[in-house]
């Protein structure tokens, strides 16, 4: 791990591809959450989760927008409502545009 000092006075570390790749490797046997690893190795919980995230090859595409019919019996005021695991939420009217619901989609999936 290398050490460099930024101009505003601040460490920053730098590890190499092969310090990561441990450390990617002793996480996946550890049996802690991303957090407690990080947290008992000194490393910050997002740096970790980019080097999770880099090292996983994707080998799905993302979904494509797909419309859905409604859903009898289940009138909440919205056409559709999408909620997301991150606690984000979308809800369109029944006024909206498709396409409006597809660019907003690609939006929030990255």
């Amino acid at each position: 791990m290398r050490e460099i000092r930024t101009k505003n006075g601040k460490m920053r570390r730098y590890r190499s591809a092969e310090e990561v790749a441990a450390l990617l490797k002793e996480f996946s046997g550890s049996g802690l959450s991303q957090s407690k690893f990080a947290r008992s190795r000194g490393i910050n919980l997002n740096v970790l989760s980019g080097w999770i995230k880099r090292a996983v090859p994707r080998t799905e595409e993302r979904p494509a927008f797909q419309e859905v019919g409604a859903m009898s019996g289940l009138w909440s005021g919205w056409a559709a409502e999408l909620a997301l695991p991150s606690g984000l939420s979308l809800r369109l009217s029944a006024a909206a545009d498709p396409a409006l619901a597809e660019r907003l989609w690609k939006l929030i999936s990255g």
